[in-house]
């Protein structure tokens, strides 16, 4: 009974696609089947004996052995014959893929002999070793603009689209309002602070950032000289009381 009910649901699956008049839906039915069975051998990556199978037009093409399929006529239609032992050989080759049960069969030679009509504007499997994530990432030549020629690429990317848009760029920032002050984070004394603020405010950008990493640096050297706690050395540096002595 259970068996009975697993191949009426297998069958209902199959024939769930049907459309009016009881013809086979090829997206639903017909390509699935193509593409589990025969894809890995004529589909993207590789094209058998010239080959594919995952458009109607591609198998209606054929290959170095003629048309694959020829709607309404199965003596025509290799693919039918092969995955069916009648061509002298079966495809898939054993060993190399998942033979095509009965019901799966059945939908194909039905819908050969309804003419194996496909969809308009059907596209072919995209070959995965083209796909974006394999491919070596290529630097684009930059179009032609008024940016100035030592200006950031993604700057002249900029430009492109200000000219095409109509628009003007604002003229660059002083180095008053442009650089970044430092905060006591960095300089923890408001005196130095006061001092840096000052002198950082007739500099440009490239010369506040050099000097903030010269300072950083001079802070992590101090800091890695000075003796851990617990170490010989270790707090001789803190002020000590009177000398009981």
């Amino acid at each position: 009974m259970v068996r009975v009910l697993v191949c009426q649901l297998t069958l209902a699956a199959l024939l769930g696609g049907v459309g009016q008049g009881g013809q086979i839906d090829y997206l639903r039915q017909v390509k699935p089947l193509l593409r589990q069975h025969c894809y890995a051998c004529h589909g993207a990556l590789r094209q058998r004996g010239g080959l594919r199978l995952d458009t109607v037009p591609s198998a209606r093409r054929g290959g170095e052995s003629g048309p694959a399929i020829v709607g309404g006529d199965l003596a025509e239609s290799l693919a039918y014959q092969a995955v069916t032992g009648g061509a002298g050989f079966e495809m898939p080759p054993q060993g190399e893929g998942v033979p095509l049960t009965s019901t799966e069969a059945g939908l194909l030679r039905q819908w050969i002999l309804e003419g194996a009509s496909g969809v308009e504007d059907e596209q072919p499997e995209q070959d995965p070793r083209k796909f974006w994530s394999y491919t070596i990432p290529q630097r684009p030549d930059l179009p032609a603009s008024a940016a100035p020629f030592d200006a950031n690429p993604i700057d002249v990317l900029l430009q492109v689209e200000r000219e095409r848009r109509g628009l003007s760029p604002r003229p660059p920032a002083a180095p008053r309002v442009g650089a970044p002050l430092p905060s006591s984070s960095v300089f923890r004394q408001p005196a130095a602070m006061l001092r840096q603020r000052s002198a950082l405010s007739s500099q440009s950008r490239s010369q506040v950032l050099d000097t903030l990493a010269a300072e950083l640096a001079h802070r992590g050297e101090a800091e890695s000289r000075k003796p851990e706690s617990g170490q010989p050395g270790a707090g001789l540096h803190e002020r000590r009381g009177p000398d009981p002595r």
